[in-house]
């Protein structure tokens, strides 16, 4: 649903992790959310549903893919 990538961001990768580590300590692994590109599903009403599968590409990296499963 949603295309973006990093060319879009109001701030760069560098200058959020500046920004960051002058409030946290960032360690390895951290993850650091920067928000949300244009596509979100909730203001259309698309919701995710069981079966689904969700993908997050990232370029020259690789593609993480993970089914929608229910929530016993």
């Amino acid at each position: 649903m949603q295309d973006g990538n990093t060319d879009g961001m109001i701030f760069s990768i560098a200058d959020l992790i500046v920004s960051l580590s002058k409030q946290v300590c960032l360690m390895p692994d951290d993850i650091i959310a920067t928000g949300t590109c244009a596509g979100v599903g909730i203001f259309r009403g698309i919701f995710f549903k069981t079966g689904n599968l969700k993908e997050l590409e990232i370029e020259e990296i690789g593609i993480l893919a993970n089914p929608v499963i229910q929530d016993d």
